[in-house]
């Protein structure tokens, strides 16, 4: 990997691991909102939308 996709991982752990915790805090309406907040807000920031590289509909992201 080379250090720019190991910075791509790297920041997206933090995230993930923050999502984590609060999944296992709250209910399953609460979680779902705040990844939809995560998901809109990672859009705005870097651009990528995970459903744009995967095929619609698919679990792969």
């Amino acid at each position: 990997m080379s250090t720019t996709d190991e910075a791509v991982v790297a920041a997206a752990k933090t995230p993930a691991e923050d999502l984590n915790e609060v999944e296992s805090a709250s209910t399953d309406e609460a979680f779902t909102s705040t990844l939809v907040e995560c998901t809109e807000e990672r859009i705005k920031t870097i651009g990528v939308d995970y459903s744009d590289a995967c095929e619609a509909g698919s679990d792969c992201c």
